[in-house]
């Protein structure tokens, strides 16, 4: 029987929801350009390109990593199965760079400036983004998320996972979602604002708040009640230094 028939569908059809919110929200990205004259200095065509190719690369994203289709791919590759995750990275940094380029040479007209005394607030914000990037990447294992412990394991015949755990210590214990928070502030300060970068920087603030989301529905499936009480107690993006969770 082909591995296809083995494949769980309902990831898929929950991914697939994804893809058309994924679409609703570049469109939606249009109308707002349009709402906002940005069309009166880049043509309409290239604000839609430029939408779709962020959305596109969005859905690309998430769905790759589906659990339904990543055990699909992992039994397509067989004996390379620890590979995955590590080539899914590499695709994504790899695309992710292609429509970067796409995005910084389409058409643009400058819409505002970081300038003055706003490089404060900016700095500030730059700041910020790298603690939590910093501060998120010691509170997980990643050796695991860049898909290097797979490799190492495999090489020494050691295919089984250990259980999932729920981790709160670190920024875990000031915001639920260190690396999400990070990357928003980055698109929102990480350099002036023009017709194009508006674009497609809302529409990945749009997937990073929606991946936020999916997360913490899958989470709540594994760690039930935990993570339900670890949530009501702890912000999702915005830390609260005073209010510090204990481990």
């Amino acid at each position: 029987m082909s591995n296809v028939c083995h494949l769980n569908y309902r990831p898929i059809e929950h991914h697939f929801r994804s893809t058309i919110r994924n679409i609703v929200a570049a469109a939606w990205v249009c109308d707002l350009a349009r709402m906002l004259h940005l069309t009166d200095h880049a043509p309409m065509l290239d604000l839609t390109l430029t939408a779709l190719i962020a959305a596109v690369w969005c859905t690309l994203h998430s769905l790759l990593i589906a659990p339904g289709i990543e055990a699909w791919l992992k039994r397509r590759l067989g004996e390379h199965a620890s590979w995955s995750r590590l080539a899914y990275n590499l695709l994504a940094a790899a695309t992710l760079l292609a429509a970067l380029l796409f995005f910084h040479r389409a058409p643009a007209a400058p819409l505002w400036r970081w300038h003055g005394l706003w490089q404060l607030p900016r700095a500030a914000l730059l700041a910020a983004a790298a603690w939590l990037a910093w501060q998120g990447a010691r509170a997980h294992d990643n050796a695991v998320f860049l898909g290097l412990r797979q490799l190492r394991d495999a090489r020494a015949g050691t295919t089984s996972e250990p259980p999932p755990r729920l981790s709160t210590g670190g920024v875990l214990g000031l915001v639920r979602h260190p690396w999400y928070a990070a990357g928003i502030l980055l698109l929102l300060a990480m350099r002036d604002f023009t017709t194009t970068n508006v674009v497609w920087r809302a529409v990945f603030v749009l997937y990073l708040l929606l991946g936020a989301w999916l997360e913490e529905r899958k989470l709540l499936q594994v760690f039930g009640d935990d993570y339900a009480a670890y949530r009501r107690e702890v912000p999702a993006f915005l830390p609260r230094p005073y209010r510090r969770r204990p481990r």
